[in-house]
């Protein structure tokens, strides 16, 4: 039942630099380019589709160069000097970047000792450190609290707050940049409207992990796009265009399609697959095609019917097959019990221990993690149960992973109830929204170079 496991959406939040992923943003996208930019937390992927792989998560406000025209509703871009795939329905025309002027615009003081860094992010390679009272050129572009600098004949990033204004400024006036082209257009036509028959998570993208935008409530009005993917549909709850359970509605209101309840399957409850790369198929037989495999967690809608050995599933508004012994009644990869393998990690609070499930689907290149110890020089986290420490195979050359992990964790902190993060010898407090430097305690392992520590909220009292 097993093959190569389909990559599912994370569709969520998440902070990685652009020298991380490879992708040209802001002013270092070709002037020529038509540029982008992100209206939400986007997933890159491998082809124009949501079955493709996720190469990477752009940050919603990030500026990306087409390299190509949209079709079906994906825009082609450049990942690491091969194309890959973004979803046309959360990108806007973006202000397209003149390069930089090759006199000064204006100069600006360092207020104190900064990082120079290759991108406008906190996690960008740090190019060199820039001593306070120096004078920069500044070019005018800024992007993500960063302002554009030229050091050396090169353009790098400083972060804004670090830098005054200088004494000299430019008496030639920068050449104004180009208007931009229009982003294609991606309306959302609505098909039928809909009365949902339960209450229902919508999602930013069709993934059970993706960002929540709301709850829609029991016999509530929705719109459908007449889109689906996998086991969603496509809606739109007070003028918030998301993602549902397919099923678990029905039309009230068909539009010039004719579109009509009876066209769509209908869900009786919800079920998870228990078990990794499960096979879905056109039918209720081993001899069947398989239309996609499932990783563990997957929800579901099942329909109820069963056939053989075999259990009756919507997959793309379609009735699809699944091996019964395949599905559980209850969630499974984001359950906060069972054992996790270990004295440390069955010792974790719930939260820990279903972050735990989830880093092992999302990021199997993680084997090794650490949770509960009896005792811990910094703080009570790891003695309590509410800490792991993901460690980082071949660390020192393997940042990239680091920095998806961290990203990863802090676009999906209020879901998994993240507290703060430690990473590279920095410190993220969600609340406080940014990486703070950490003092040296010596070792890497004790200044978190080799491995990501997540804490969470107390769970004990509430799971």
């Amino acid at each position: 039942m097993r093959i190569a496991r389909t990559a599912l959406a994370l569709g969520v939040a998440a902070v990685i630099a652009a020298s991380t992923v490879g992708i040209a943003v802001g002013a270092d996208a070709a002037s020529s380019s038509v540029t982008y930019s992100t209206t939400a937390n986007l997933n890159v992927r491998s082809g124009p589709s949501t079955a493709k792989s996720i190469l990477a998560v752009l940050p919603k406000g990030t500026t990306v160069a087409a390299a190509g025209a949209v079709a079906n509703d994906w825009l082609p871009i450049t990942y690491n000097g091969k194309t890959a795939y973004v979803c046309a329905d959360y990108i806007k025309a973006a202000t397209t970047t003149a390069p930089p002027a090759t006199g000064p615009t204006q100069t600006a003081v360092t207020t104190q000792n900064v990082n120079l860094r290759s991108s406008a992010s906190l996690t960008a390679a740090i190019v060199t450190v820039v001593m306070k009272g120096t004078t920069l050129t500044v070019t005018g572009v800024t992007s993500n609290g960063f302002t554009q600098v030229v050091v050396s004949g090169a353009t790098n990033w400083v972060y804004t707050q670090y830098l005054t204004a200088g004494s000299t400024l430019a008496t030639t006036p920068t050449k104004p940049a180009p208007a931009p082209t229009p982003a294609p257009s991606t309306p959302k036509t609505v098909l039928a409207t809909a009365t949902t028959t339960s209450a229902l998570q919508q999602r930013a993208s069709a993934s059970y992990t993706a960002t929540l935008l709301a709850t829609v409530p029991t016999k509530a009005t929705i719109s459908l796009t007449g889109k689906s993917s996998g086991s969603y549909s496509q809606a739109v709850y007070k003028s918030k265009t998301g993602w549902v359970l397919t099923g678990y509605f029905t039309v009230t209101s068909a539009g010039t399609t004719g579109m009509t309840a009876s066209k769509l399957p209908v869900a009786k409850k919800l079920v998870y697959v228990n078990d990794t790369n499960v096979n879905l198929r056109s039918g209720a037989s081993t001899t069947s095609s398989v239309i996609t495999t499932l990783a563990k967690g997957t929800p579901l809608a099942a329909t109820g019917s069963t056939s053989g050995s075999f259990t009756a599933v919507i997959w793309d508004a379609q009735v699809r097959w699944i091996s019964s012994s395949y599905v559980n009644s209850t969630a499974v990869a984001l359950s906060a019990g069972g054992d996790l393998g270990s004295v440390t990690l069955n010792k974790l609070q719930p939260y820990g221990k279903a972050a735990v499930l989830e880093v092992r689907q999302q990021f199997p290149q993680i084997k090794t993690i650490y949770g509960w110890r009896a005792s811990d020089t910094y703080s009570s986290d790891h003695p309590a149960g509410r800490a792991i420490d993901l460690m980082l195979p071949n660390y020192k050359s393997n940042k990239a992973l680091g920095d998806q992990i961290a990203a990863y964790f802090i676009a999906n902190a209020t879901r998994l109830h993240v507290k703060y993060l430690c990473w590279q010898q920095r410190y993220y407090a969600i609340s406080a929204g940014k990486w703070t430097p950490m003092p040296d305690r010596g070792s890497d392992t004790q200044n978190h170079m080799d491995h990501v520590h997540v804490s969470f909220y107390d769970s004990s009292a509430t799971l």
